[in-house]
């Protein structure tokens, strides 16, 4: 037993995940940072007292938390999200109704600190899987130190990392769209392998693995049904050749058997809260109007180049696309698979969201594209295995341009990691929502907010409804870490506490991180099935 425990933190793969949960956990608010969150989190509050997710009573007076709540026709409230958040937020809402003892209306209306601390530590480390799972699909091609790099370049080079710190939907769904493609991943590797008993096993598991992966991914985002299922159909064409024909309706069966179940579980939660199995929560009048005026092409671009809110503007990393043509052929055939039957999906998802007006709102880049940014993500790190693989080989000039681009990666990202970017939309940039204009607004209040705070001490500007809030007012300083809040509290046991956590976390993040960088070059997490045939 104690050889086995000993093995099992030998593996990289634990490291990893040691890795990233602590760096979460370092980075972390404390915060809730969203309306969206906190009517999530009453809607758990709800379920857990009273076992329904809908109620005749108007929950939370406050107009902005209002909003989360709508009318149905038959008179009933209801929470206006997927059931997914709902779910993760259940743990944080029964430890919550736990230990306040106020009465359950007022736990509705105003959710209690305690509730609102472990959703947001919760979001930290559900977070921590999506690289985590990046690195198990690189390490089935990769050696360990490489397959981490490239994982590491999405945790901290992405707008991945901002979204860490929030409690927002999309980043569980974000989550869950890492596993689908390292399950994707493992079913192709294994279908295009030799073995018998072995590998029979490994595909059966991958092909469940991945359809609930996409399952969960459709609870938090069921507007990504079309979408995914795009790719996952073109995978599952794709492996007919390989497989015998029985083997691979078998593989369909068991990938599409879970994502139908999913799909009946959200259709059934629409019917109970607005009486029709197809009207989602957050469905109104004007949500299909559009936020560029109809301009499909237009809005494409706003959603991925543009220089205020453009998805390449807020995760640099994403360029080395424009150099996957000249590793392509020395990719992988699975991981190349993979980008090839899911791109399209991620692309039609952008058409799809060019025609809505929600995504033009407050968030830090293009939240609703949060969710498929593991697609687009797949691309950039064919390009990054393939210099980091072959880095001796690499001539001084590229090897230059890529630290180059990874260190800017890691810059855009850490200013919205250590400044409230919830709150820089209230600074002297009117402008800072808008996805067509030629000037990174969005981005310049952030880094003067880092610069204010940082030199001079100064809090964030905000209205008096953020101001006169004793806890929401505590996002206005600098650093935004729930640590640092704690060291600047009077208190002394919060400072002890907030310095004790502070250097663990930190113990632990260095450690891990040097533990993986020792790892020998060649290491690899297990050995990979022998290939059938070549790239």
């Amino acid at each position: 037993m104690i050889l086995a425990l000993r093995s099992r933190f030998t593996r990289p793969a634990v490291w990893v995940l040691v890795f990233y949960a602590a760096l979460y956990l370092l980075t972390g608010s404390g915060r809730m940072s969203s309306f969206d969150a906190v009517g999530q989190l009453q809607a758990s509050l709800l379920l857990r007292n009273t076992g329904r997710v809908s109620t005749s009573a108007r929950i939370a007076p406050h107009i902005w938390l209002s909003l989360n709540w709508l009318r149905s026709p038959s008179g009933i409230y209801y929470e206006i999200h997927d059931i997914g958040a709902i779910g993760t937020m259940f743990p944080a809402a029964a430890i919550g109704s736990a230990i306040s003892p106020a009465p359950v209306q007022r736990l509705l209306d105003l959710p209690p600190l305690s509730a609102r601390l472990c959703v947001s530590f919760t979001y930290c480390l559900i977070g921590a899987l999506g690289p985590f799972f990046l690195y198990r699909l690189f390490a089935l091609f990769y050696p360990v130190r490489v397959a981490f790099l490239v994982s590491l370049l999405f945790g901290v080079g992405t707008m991945f990392w901002p979204y860490t710190k929030t409690a927002r939907d999309v980043l569980p769904g974000c989550v869950c769209v890492c596993a689908v493609l390292f399950y994707a991943g493992r079913l192709a590797l294994y279908s295009f392998s030799h073995g018998t008993l072995p590998r029979a096993a490994a595909i059966r598991q991958s092909a469940v693995s991945l359809g609930v992966a996409t399952g969960l991914a459709l609870a938090f985002r069921v507007s990504l049904a079309p979408f995914l299922l795009i790719g996952i159909v073109g995978l599952l064409l794709a492996l007919f050749k390989p497989l015998p024909r029985s083997v691979a309706l078998n593989i369909a069966f068991l990938t599409l058997l879970p994502i139908f179940i999913s799909v009946l579980g959200s259709a059934y939660y629409n019917y109970v809260r607005t009486g029709n199995l197809l009207r989602t929560g957050a469905t109104r009048g004007h949500t299909l109007s559009s936020a560029m005026h109809n301009d499909l092409v237009f809005g494409a671009y706003a959603l991925l180049f543009s220089p205020n809110r453009g998805l390449l503007t807020f995760s640099p990393s994403l360029l080395l696309w424009f150099a996957l043509p000249s590793v392509w052929r020395e990719s992988p055939r699975e991981l190349r698979l993979l980008t090839a039957v899911f791109l399209p999906g991620a692309l039609l998802y952008v058409v799809f969201l060019a025609r809505l007006s929600f995504w033009n709102d407050v968030s830090w880049g293009q939240r609703y594209l949060v969710p498929v940014l593991p697609i687009f993500y797949l691309g950039a790190a064919l390009t990054a295995l393939a210099e980091l693989d072959g880095w001796q080989t690499r001539g001084r000039t590229r090897r230059c341009a890529f630290g180059a681009l990874v260190s800017i990666s890691f810059l855009v990202c850490l200013a919205p990691v250590t400044v409230n970017w919830d709150l820089v939309n209230s600074m002297q940039y009117p402008q800072i929502v808008r996805p067509d204009i030629l000037y990174p607004d969005q981005q310049m209040a952030v880094w003067e907010a880092l610069y204010r705070g940082a030199v001079y001490g100064e809090p964030l500007p905000a209205p008096a409804i953020v101001s006169e809030d004793a806890i929401r007012n505590t996002g206005r300083n600098f650093p935004d870490l729930w640590t640092f809040r704690l060291l600047q509290h009077s208190s002394a046991l919060a400072k002890f506490v907030g310095g004790t956590s502070l250097l663990t976390l930190m113990g632990i993040t260095i450690i891990s991180l040097r533990i993986l960088l020792h790892f020998p070059s060649g290491r690899r997490e297990e050995p990979p099935p022998t290939p059938n045939g070549s790239n």
